[in-house]
């Protein structure tokens, strides 16, 4: 059985227009983060909605072989409750968008694609999730 905020948040990546991103929490990203402006809630939401079903091993649009940084959040599409996911972003910055889990009957990916430009508030956390992955990145 579904709950709550996992249907709401699936019905968000299909595409339901009645479904919306009220609020992004997450972290530590250097530190956690509140996302509730407006104008990237509105981003978000319209983010989500394009989201493409990758199926349950996500693709790697940046021809990489190994997973980029990753943002653990929570997103609130009411009041009763968050969807606990993954926000994963590619290795390549150039890559505009991202990778989304949804547990459906198994782990289940989505590429959400980000158009540019990304609003302040949230290209400030994707950027400072990349930095920390360069920083704890394994040297060669």
């Amino acid at each position: 059985m579904l709950t709550h905020p996992h249907e709401r948040f699936l019905r968000l990546l299909r595409g339901d227009q009645q479904v919306r991103v009220t609020r992004l929490t997450g972290g530590p990203v250097p530190q956690p983060f509140v996302i509730e402006d407006p104008e990237s809630l509105e981003y978000l939401t319209n983010a989500l909605r394009a989201a493409e079903p990758d199926g349950y091993v996500p693709k790697r649009r940046d021809g990489s072989d190994r997973t980029g940084p990753t943002l653990h959040v929570q997103v609130w599409t009411d009041r009763l409750g968050s969807y606990s996911t993954s926000f994963e972003l590619p290795n390549d910055e150039r890559v505009s968008g991202m990778t989304v889990f949804c547990e459906l009957d198994d782990h289940y990916y989505f590429w959400v694609p980000l158009p540019q430009p990304i609003p302040a508030p949230l290209a400030k956390v994707f950027a400072a999730e990349r930095e920390g992955d360069r920083a704890n990145r394994p040297r060669r």
